[in-house]
């Protein structure tokens, strides 16, 4: 294996480590969402202590410290 080949699969590996840490990003963004939707609507109780301002209804969800 010469030289450009070593280059080449180490920008493949670390592309394709981007775009794994990007879609989990997303994954953990839309399972937040998902968290605040169903505390602030009763269906589930606040298991993780979080405390999630309800009064928000922005895509992000914001959490009290407590």
């Amino acid at each position: 294996m010469n030289r450009l080949q070593k280059i080449l699969i180490g920008l493949a590996v670390v592309v394709v480590i981007g775009l794994v840490g990007q879609a989990d990003f997303k994954h953990e963004q839309v399972m937040s969402k998902e968290y605040r939707d169903n505390v602030c609507g009763g269906y589930w109780p606040d298991y993780q202590h979080l405390k999630p301002s309800c009064k928000s209804k922005g895509t992000i969800p914001t959490f009290t410290s407590g």
